[in-house]
């Protein structure tokens, strides 16, 4: 019984520089902490379908393959996208991917998106709650104006902020969907609707807060504070009963027959350790160059001041040296008093331009009140007021995914610059 498992770690063998950047993300603060929920529910509805795990050779053959061609392609493939994959790849060698395809859904929840769905959707979720809360107030006589993610009425204004993109309600709708198709067994098509069905329906949800936030904000209804937070925590719920109860309309899948074991000998148990053996050296055998950077574009050169007070320059630290490597522009620290600058010279669109609420959660900094490019960070440090911007000749940005889109469909043209200001505001 134990035998036939070999395969599938030495699979996961294969596949550890996935594991180790896994590791390393859900440890560094970057993102929220929801995936080890994601996580230890995926593992406990595996060990409760442990008697359907079927690791054939045919499954473990194609499997081997795919992490071949998938060692091969790490270099040219985000992160991200190469850590999906992987668990793709397991789910294959399981011969789950189809009949189980919820719990494979929920492993992939577990992996660390939140950032990554903010900086890539979140202007174009929170653009969709902004134009759809214009389109309904306008509906109820409301003179409501927008430009940008921005609402106005009668002199007031009201920002779609970042917190206001809905990317945590998403994860969230996701994981309850993923949830409730493993429950359910659902097959990989029937999956597949669920999930985008459940997609839909938490954007609708969240152009429903952001209209209902919008009375609350602009005064146009006097409700108490709290029910900025329970207002969406009321919808999520609504959604949740939505979901389950549509779920439950459509008829369990029965459970399919298991094929026979075919039998694992030596020699193929041999062979697929070797494969994957060499797989695994792979990386420590190969020392990837890194990737050239934009060098047609001269640089200016740093400012020497800064509010007409002199910069003087941070070194930087040994990750962010090897972090600056790879990065399309160029990366620099200064001091002007007590306030610290970060600033960042960028030649192209890129992914590498992290906005500063996910950098200062990595070293340990408490973020709260994000609004319009500003929020407040706390740490033993002490408590800052930050002011982020990316910037070129002709206009300014206040949030990178707003900024990475416009520099994407050539709305704007490079080079820019992001500044990070940290303006101390106490000391603990």
């Amino acid at each position: 019984m134990k035998r036939r498992f070999l395969p599938i770690i030495c699979l996961l063998i294969a596949l550890w520089p996935e594991w180790l950047w896994y590791a390393q993300r859900m440890t560094d603060g970057s993102d929220e902490p929801y995936g080890i929920i994601a996580l230890l529910a995926g593992f406990g509805l595996l060990w409760r379908d442990r008697r359907d795990v079927r690791i054939e050779n045919r499954n473990v053959l194609l499997a081997v393959s795919l992490v071949a061609i998938h060692a091969i392609s790490r270099p040219w493939v985000p992160a991200m996208i190469s850590a999906i994959l992987a668990i793709g790849i397991i789910a294959v060698a399981t011969g789950t991917i189809r009949t189980k395809p919820g719990i494979w859904a929920t492993f992939a929840l577990s992996l660390p998106l939140i950032a990554s769905l903010q900086f890539y959707i979140g202007y174009p979720l929170r653009m969709a709650a902004a134009v759809s809360a214009e389109s309904i107030l306008t509906l109820t006589l409301l003179e409501v104006t927008r430009s940008g993610t921005e609402l106005f009425w009668q002199g007031n204004r009201v920002g779609v902020d970042p917190p206001c993109s809905g990317v945590e309600m998403l994860w969230a709708g996701l994981f309850i969907v993923s949830l409730l198709c493993a429950f359910r067994r659902y097959s990989m098509i029937r999956t597949i609707v669920a999930l985008a069905v459940g997609s839909v329906s938490v954007v609708v949800s969240n152009c429903a807060r952001v209209t209902l936030l919008f009375l609350k904000e602009a005064g146009i209804v006097s409700l108490p504070e709290w029910t900025h937070e329970g207002i969406g925590i009321a919808l999520f719920g609504i959604l949740v009963w939505f979901l389950s109860r549509g779920m439950e309309k459509g008829r369990p899948e029965s459970e399919a027959k298991c094929p026979p074991l075919v039998s694992q000998t030596p020699r193929y148990l041999l062979a697929n350790a070797a494969a994957c053996l060499a797989i695994a050296l792979g990386p420590l055998l190969v020392q990837a160059e890194p990737s050239a950077v934009d060098s047609n574009i001269p640089f200016p050169g740093w400012p020497e001041k800064w509010d007409d007070r002199y910069l003087e320059t941070l070194p930087l630290t040994d990750s962010e040296n090897r972090f600056a490597e790879n990065f399309p522009g160029q990366i620099s620290a200064f001091t002007t008093g007590p306030d610290k600058i970060i600033m960042r010279w960028v030649t192209r669109p890129t992914r590498k331009l992290h906005s500063a609420s996910d950098c200062l959660r990595a070293v340990g900094f408490e973020i709260a009140n994000e609004r319009d490019g500003t929020f407040i960070a706390t740490s033993e440090q002490g408590t800052y007021l930050v002011e982020e911007s990316i910037y070129n000749e002709h206009k300014k940005w206040d949030n990178v995914s707003r900024w990475f889109w416009a520099a994407t469909f050539q709305k704007t043209e490079g080079p820019w610059w992001a500044v990070t200001r940290m303006q101390l505001l106490c000391r603990d």
